[in-house]
Parts: structure tokens; C-alpha cells; sequence
């Protein structure tokens, strides 16, 4: 489960967090809380990315692998059916361009170091900050 802190943005921040446009892109958020998707897609919002959901690893993987276009993967390491990241280089593989941000718990950074060594691109801590979540998906997406 994520966990949310409310941060008061200035109105700098909050600016940016409504300047980003990625029209066009598709981005598969892997999260088998609900309330979770809900608070990540609520963020990604203002972006007009189209966001799709996976519940499970299984459907995370074969909606991949099946054609579906994604530009992005966002996963909570704690999905169903996540073996320490396998997954994930068995996608890059196939998919070495697919950006990966993993969604960990701060003070597990032995999960943090497995998921770096899965090939994952970057990840950031349950404690999700808006601002930096689009800030890091914005340098993602720049890279490829």
C-alpha cells in the first residue's frame, strides 16, 4: 500500500506538476491496491498520458509481451506475484528501451538494490511525492 503525506506544494511546484504533457504515451502502472492506483492515476492525471491498470505480475508481463504499447512501467514491488524482480529482466530482454520505476519501501534497501540489479531504470519510496514522481517520470521519459 501507498502511503500518502500531505505536502503542501508552493505554487512553483504546483505549476509543474500541471506543465507536463505526454499526449501519446501509455504507461502501465502495475498495482494490485486499488486505492493505491487510484492516488498514482489521480497524479498522472493532468498529464494526458492514458494510463492502464495491472493487478498481478502475470497480467503485468502478458500485457507486455502481447503488443500493447507502453511507454512507461510503473510497479509497486509488493504486487502479487513478484519474485524479487525477475520479471522485470525478463521484459528488459525483450524490451530493453522500456523505462521501469519501481515503486519501494524506503527502508528496505535490500529490495531497492534487487530491483536496480533487475534492470529496473530508477525508483522511488511509497511515500510518494507528487512533484518528484513527475519529475522522475519526465527524466524517464527524456532518456528515451
Amino acid at each position: 500500500m501507498i502511503i500518502v503525506s500531505p505536502t503542501p506544494f508552493s505554487i512553483m511546484e504546483t505549476q509543474a506538476l500541471s506543465s507536463y504533457n505526454w499526449a501519446g504515451k501509455t504507461f502501465l502502472v502495475a498495482e494490485d491496491d486499488y486505492v493505491s492506483y487510484l492516488f498514482i492515476s489521480d497524479i498522472l492525471s493532468g498529464t494526458k498520458a492514458e494510463v492502464i491498470r495491472a493487478v498481478s505480475v502475470n497480467e503485468l508481463v502478458k500485457l507486455v509481451h502481447n503488443g500493447c504499447k507502453i511507454d512507461l512501467l510503473i510497479f509497486n514491488v509488493g504486487i502479487r506475484d513478484n519474485n524479487d524482480c525477475q520479471f522485470i529482466c525478463k521484459i528488459k530482454k525483450r524490451h530493453p528501451r522500456l523505462p521501469v520505476l519501481a515503486i519501494t519501501d524506503k527502508e528496505c534497501t535490500k529490495m531497492n538494490k534487487t530491483c536496480i540489479d533487475a534492470s529496473c531504470d530508477t525508483f522511488i519510496n511509497q511515500h510518494i511525492d507528487s512533484y518528484q514522481m513527475l519529475t522522475t517520470i519526465d527524466e524517464l521519459l527524456q532518456k528515451n
